[in-house]
């Protein structure tokens, strides 16, 4: 092994060991109860698998309409996982967090398609590994779908990137659908490579196209395109998903929202806030400058590619796990501008900032990290409560069970997920109903939080 060699190779284990550092809080960490009505209660209660992979992510509103959502991937996987980790949040926290780990050295890669940049495209992988914005998709078990969906899309778009410079016929015109149809099994977010694919494709400067590559990726992603929207309508009686739509005033507030998420600005304090959006607005401005109308164009092209993959954000509700892609794309295309200057600096410099950025994101991803960890922590302790009483509810085999939400410790909020759990726990034996009444029925038991565990009311 060369010096340079072992010096990267250390390089690359003391950042693997900080990234894991960072995000060890969120990884020894309680389930989150999504995860409970995702996949843990219908798997234990033996659902069968065309089932699961239908009801899973669906449910039925307070008006009666179904709100259906298809993630065939994502739910087959934690089939898997489900038989071989049981009840094991490490478990499935790990495997989220290596397959971020894949998604980010996919971003380094797409970067080195872009640029050409070896050591750049590896600033790239390191910044998306300890984005900010990923802890929560990476956190959350049940947010997975929002990884797996963004690394094919990723795979997707570096493929059409390489498709763009091929002047010969080739069969891997095929591979954005085959990876579009694996971003779609992960999650709808898929469906933006229907529009974003084709616009990367058409508007991105890559010179002349062969002619036959065009039709082959063309037709197979309006193939594919109409294969998945039949298949929701043949399920679900329309195209599925959220009905309404926010209105504009809403729409802005999203927007907003993925560029301040996105950027990084939103993790860190008020001087480093901004400090940030002058540093990638020089950037930004640097780049059209330098580049001139070939800038422009990419810089126009990376706002609408960007900007489609952040439709969640802007065409729903902007949940923190929604800016895993929107961050993704971001480091993409923001290191890739980076990459096209022409800077004169002494050379240790550029190492000098990329080890100061990291710092900061990490630091902010540790924090975030222990946010999360605290969030479940409060979940743990209901649930290690209900396991105690789970033997004296066997004695009892009560019909219905009251759960009383009293007013008093922090715990207490955290009994209406008493449902969640004791279905795990408790599956078909007690039917629970949530209240706030104090009156209770005679005979009735009813699940109190006492303020450092459940007690049972008779």
């Amino acid at each position: 092994m060369s010096i340079r060699n072992m010096y990267f190779s250390i390089a690359f284990l003391l950042f693997l060991g900080f990234a894991i550092w960072a995000y060890a809080p969120s990884l020894n960490s309680f389930f989150d109860t999504q995860t409970f009505i995702t996949f843990l209660n219908p798997l234990k209660a033996q659902t069968p698998y065309l089932q699961f992979l239908h009801d899973g992510w669906s449910w039925h509103n307070a008006q009666g309409e179904l709100i259906g959502f298809f993630r065939p991937l994502s739910s087959t996987l934690y089939m898997l996982e489900y038989s071989l980790f049981g009840f094991s949040p490490a478990a499935y926290k790990w495997v989220s967090f290596l397959v971020h780990l894949v998604c980010s050295w996919l971003t380094g890669a797409t970067v080195f398609t872009l640029s050409g940049k070896k050591w750049i495209a590896v600033g790239a992988a390191m910044l998306f590994a300890i984005h900010p914005g990923a802890v929560c998709a990476v956190s959350f078990i049940a947010t997975r779908p929002d990884v797996i969906a963004t690394l094919f899309s990723i795979l997707a778009f570096r493929s059409v990137l390489l498709l763009g410079r091929q002047q010969l016929f080739s069969y891997t015109s095929l591979l954005p659908c085959l990876f579009t149809a694996l971003s779609l099994g992960g999650k709808e977010l898929g469906v933006a490579n229907f529009i974003a694919l084709p616009l990367m494709y058409i508007l991105w400067p890559s010179g002349k196209k062969n002619k036959k590559n065009t039709v082959f990726f063309v037709c197979s992603m309006a193939i594919l395109a109409i294969l998945y929207f039949s298949g929701r309508f043949w399920m679900f009686g329309d195209i599925g998903g959220y009905e309404s739509q926010p209105d504009m005033v809403s729409s802005m507030r999203g927007v907003a929202s993925v560029v301040f998420h996105a950027s990084g600005a939103a993790f860190v304090g008020a001087p480093l806030r901004i400090a940030v959006i002058i540093l990638e607005t020089t950037l930004i401005a640097s780049f059209l400058i330098q580049r001139k109308t070939q800038g422009l164009r990419e810089f126009l092209v990376a706002i609408l590619v960007t900007g489609i993959y952040s439709f969640q954000s802007v065409l729903s509700f902007p949940e923190p796990h929604y800016v895993y892609s929107s961050a993704a794309f971001t480091t993409l295309f923001m290191v890739y501008f980076f990459s096209s200057l022409r800077l004169k600096i002494n050379k240790w410099v550029l190492p000098s900032a990329l080890f100061l950025v990291l710092m900061i994101s990490g630091l902010a991803v540790r924090r975030a990290s222990v946010d999360f960890h605290e969030i479940t922590v409060k979940h743990e302790r209901v649930y290690r409560s209900l396991e105690r009483i789970v033997a004296i509810l066997e004695e009892i085999n009560p019909e219905t069970c009251l759960v009383y939400l009293s007013r008093g410790s922090e715990e207490s909020a955290e009994m209406k997920n008493v449902p969640l759990f004791m279905k795990y726990l408790y599956e078909g034996q007690c039917n629970f109903v949530v209240t706030d009444d104090s009156s209770f029925g005679n005979g009735i038991p009813v699940l109190v939080w006492n303020g450092e565990g459940i007690d049972i009311v008779r």
